[in-house]
């Protein structure tokens, strides 16, 4: 049975920087206390997978022009929902969630993103620039207080 918790860590782990989420799932390897997704797709297929959960902790690459290179950001869920191509596919991961609960009722009441700012991939390959590498432990040591005590977004 799936905890009530789930951390969701999104990547392409041929993208350069966009194995942001990918890596910090190994990172998180035997985390305790909720249940730990590593997903490579997007949209409706993420969404899917989040349904059994109350709450979830996205953690994901985010392309921009803005903000240094391997910063962590926290979005709110009105934050989340306004980013275009978060997921890089078609329909959002945000747009999925929003259609679930508006056809179903059905998927996590709470949606808290973590996302590491990177630049837009403009090539294939495995290569980390070195500030996203380091963003990568603390990344996971913020989902790992997120996990063990609670504490979140909009949640002092």
């Amino acid at each position: 049975m799936p905890h009530e918790l789930a951390v969701a860590c999104l990547g392409n782990p041929i993208l350069g920087n966009d194995a942001f989420g990918i890596l910090v799932a190994k990172e998180l390897a035997g985390l305790q206390g909720a249940d730990l997704l590593s997903l490579e797709g997007g949209g409706l297929d993420v969404a899917s997978r989040l349904i059994p959960y109350s709450r979830v902790l996205v953690i994901d690459a985010l392309e921009t022009s803005e903000g240094k290179v391997g910063e962590i950001v926290w979005l709110s869920a009105q934050e989340f929902a306004s980013m275009k191509g978060l997921g890089g596919h078609a329909m959002s991961l945000a747009q999925a969630l929003e259609a679930l609960r508006l056809l179903s009722r059905e998927g996590p009441r709470m949606v808290e993103i973590l996302v590491c700012r990177i630049r837009p991939a403009e090539t294939y390959g495995e290569e980390v620039a070195p500030d996203v590498l380091k963003a990568v432990k603390l990344c996971a040591g913020m989902a790992r207080e997120w996990v063990s005590t609670g504490l979140h977004l909009g949640n002092p």
